[in-house]
């Protein structure tokens, strides 16, 4: 088989429409964009795509909001100047809904933690790659802006902060 054999056409949006053959592949995966996907839609296309005894995994990374005070830190920042914060916050997949997901099938999970280690230019591209919060020219940017620089420097050491996140894996059969 070739690598291209092994490609999902651009036209594949999102779970439900990977224009793969009925019954071609062992195993279905999914990351972070989960979280936007139709759930029915998409399980109704993995199952058709999945062979018999086909597994799926969805893999994510939940951010920690607490633990120490960076993490707090960071999320009283999103959550003071965050646009719409709250509403993409809710968005997001919990295991619940992921086991109802996987239903009649069971669902396992497994976690593991891992960290980002960001300079003050990393901080801030990260916090800006995220669509609620505030851009240059927005009114709130700039005191933003300020207090992004006094949690990384009061919690920076040897020029780092460190993001704390849980690498969720869950997967299981899908019939």
């Amino acid at each position: 088989m070739r690598d291209a054999d092994l490609a999902v056409p651009a036209t594949a949006m999102y779970g439900w429409n990977t224009s793969l053959a009925d019954n071609s592949i062992d195993l279905a995966t999914v990351g972070q964009a989960m979280h936007w996907f139709d759930l029915k839609r998409t399980r109704n296309e993995f199952v058709r795509v999945l062979r018999s005894g086909g597994w799926c995994a969805v893999i994510y990374n939940n951010r920690r909001m607490a633990g120490d005070a960076f993490q707090e830190g960071y999320e009283k920042i999103l959550v003071e100047y965050g646009t719409d914060y709250g509403a993409v916050r809710g968005s997001y997949l919990t295991e619940e809904r992921l086991a109802a997901f996987f239903v009649p099938d069971a669902m396992s999970s497994a976690v593991f933690a891992n960290s980002q280690q960001l300079t003050l230019e990393a901080l801030q591209g990260r916090i800006l790659s995220s669509s609620y919060m505030p851009q240059p020219g927005h009114p709130h940017y700039s005191e933003m802006s300020r207090t992004i620089k006094d949690l990384f420097s009061e919690n920076e050491t040897g020029g780092h902060v460190r993001m704390e996140y849980d690498c969720v894996v869950c997967y299981g059969y899908l019939s």
